[in-house]
């Protein structure tokens, strides 16, 4: 039997996975420092961290089909990671109100035989203007501290579009592109 693995925690990388894959897959939260990952810019290190975590889980279960993925919020050329306390979130909303930014999501996926495709996503969104109070409303209601750029494009307490990508990039997985590989892997075969 292969064995799949998802190296994350994330319910909403659970939730795109099984959209596309119906069988049973383990959930192996991969723990990393990922500021200790070097890279030679933003979309070098979404690449690199999708690949720590996989490389980190790969050694626990060295025969298993592996996936793993990374996201980051980037505006103005500055990444936008996951809050550490309620006022930085507040910030990060307050920053990206009324503005673009993008959103980059990596993945990378391990065959049995050691072989691993990797690859980087893009999605542009636009948030509309937010009020103070609206993205207090929005925090207390949403709590989205485990998110990105403080948010959840899937949340309907924030005005938020897709401009260009798609909705599960912004979401942390790139279900097309891991979709297509567990084809070619033979994993899924619909």
């Amino acid at each position: 039997m292969k064995k799949l693995i998802l190296a994350s925690k994330s319910p909403r990388r659970k939730e795109l996975l099984s959209s596309i894959y119906n069988g049973d897959f383990l959930i192996v939260p991969s723990d990393i420092d990922e500021e200790a990952i070097l890279s030679t810019g933003l979309e070098d290190k979404v690449v690199k961290i999708a690949l720590a975590k996989l490389k980190k889980v790969q050694e626990e279960y060295p025969n298993s089909i592996i996936i793993a993925s990374d996201t980051i919020v980037v505006f103005n050329n500055k990444p936008l990671g996951k809050p550490k306390d309620e006022v930085h979130a507040f910030n990060m909303l307050k920053e990206l109100s009324g503005k673009y930014h993008e959103v980059f999501t990596s993945y990378a996926i391990s065959s049995l035989n050691g072989e691993i495709f990797s690859g980087l996503t893009k999605s542009k969104v636009y948030i509309e203007f937010l009020t103070d109070e609206e993205i207090k409303n929005y925090l207390n209601l949403y709590k989205p501290y485990d998110k990105a750029g403080s948010y959840g494009i899937q949340d309907a307490g924030l005005k938020a579009e897709v401009i260009e990508g798609r909705k599960d990039i912004v979401m942390g997985f790139p279900t097309l592109e891991v979709e297509t590989i567990l084809k070619e892997l033979h994993i899924i075969t619909k």
